[in-house]
């Protein structure tokens, strides 16, 4: 992964993810800029941060994200069933007081 900055560009390529044949650009933090001096006629222009990503690298990372969410997600599930659990004994508890 190579850190190319800010840079600027068009709507085209003011998306989150650019997927070139040699490359994959990823783009955070896209905002809509005024032009600078000499481009006022070329149309919007946006800035983000952009980093480039060779194919293989960039699959790897999608690969281990997805891990991490799946991880992420079954323990939030264990933690929601739990809570229902819980919410389920205190209802009984409430009912059978009456």
């Amino acid at each position: 992964m190579k850190d190319l900055g800010i840079r600027q560009g068009s709507a085209a390529f003011a998306v989150p993810v650019v997927v070139m044949p040699d490359a994959v650009y990823v783009h955070k933090d896209i905002q809509k800029v005024e032009p600078q001096e000499g481009m006022e006629n070329a149309g919007d222009v946006y800035q983000y941060h952009e980093f480039v990503y060779e194919p293989d690298e960039y699959i790897q990372l999608i690969g281990s994200e997805n891990d991490t969410l799946k991880k992420n997600l079954s323990s939030m599930s264990e933690e929601l069933t739990s809570t229902q659990m819980a919410l389920t004994e205190v209802f009984e508890m409430i009912g059978g007081a009456e």
